[in-house]
């Protein structure tokens, strides 16, 4: 098993320990503003003829060009610290916010389906020029949020399991659809916390391969 299918694992694992709760802290955030360095890699339009994720797991085959498009979350913390990676979910699945009646404050782990998970995420990876991955986190470099929907354009990278990352030189993200952070009150909500989860050694570990 490589070390992306690794890293998918580990993020989905997040999940699965999730529950739902009734707390109603969740608000809206502002939009973020990207890094001086992170606006190359945004694109001013959407490219054109995206695929959902799960279309794109599917099909794709390894260093083949694609656009996926996608919401960012998948577990409690999407991100890598201080790297530029986060995990992506198809569209079709239900985030906590998209259940009415449901206030759970971090929508983006997607609790109620975390069974389909699997076969519906993918590991996004923004690459400089050489290749490599930009040592900033997402949030920072990009301006990105959880829930976010996004189009990404880049090189997949596909395992003997299936399991599909994406080498992104080029995000578009969605104005329409800014996104849902917790809510800094947020409480009583019991979600299991996997500490390798995102560990980016994983990622330190696939540059070097």
């Amino acid at each position: 098993m490589t070390r992306d299918s690794l890293t998918l694992i580990g993020l989905t694992l997040i999940a699965a320990f999730s529950g739902c709760s009734s707390n109603p802290d969740v608000e809206t955030p502002t939009t973020s503003e990207s890094s001086s360095s992170g606006t190359k890699y945004l694109l001013s339009s959407a490219p054109a003829d995206p695929r959902d994720v799960i279309a794109v797991r599917e099909s794709a085959e390894n260093d083949q060009d694609v656009v996926v498009i996608g919401r960012i979350g998948g577990g409690t913390d999407p991100w890598v610290e201080d790297m530029a990676a986060f995990t992506l979910v198809d569209r079709s699945l239900a985030a906590c916010t998209d259940i009415p009646g449901d206030n759970c404050p971090t929508p983006w782990d997607y609790c109620c389906v975390t069974d389909q998970l699997p076969g519906a995420t993918t590991f996004v990876k923004v690459v400089d020029d050489q290749g490599q991955i930009v040592p900033t986190g997402a949030r920072e470099l990009l301006g990105v949020s959880e829930l976010q929907t996004v189009v990404i354009k880049g090189k997949a990278r596909k395992d003997a399991d299936g399991n599909v990352t994406v080498l992104a030189s080029g995000i578009y993200i969605d104005p329409t659809n800014p996104g849902q952070v917790k809510h800094a009150d947020a409480h009583d909500h019991d979600h299991g916390e996997s500490p390798e989860a995102n560990d980016d050694t994983n990622l330190e570990a696939d540059q070097q391969q």
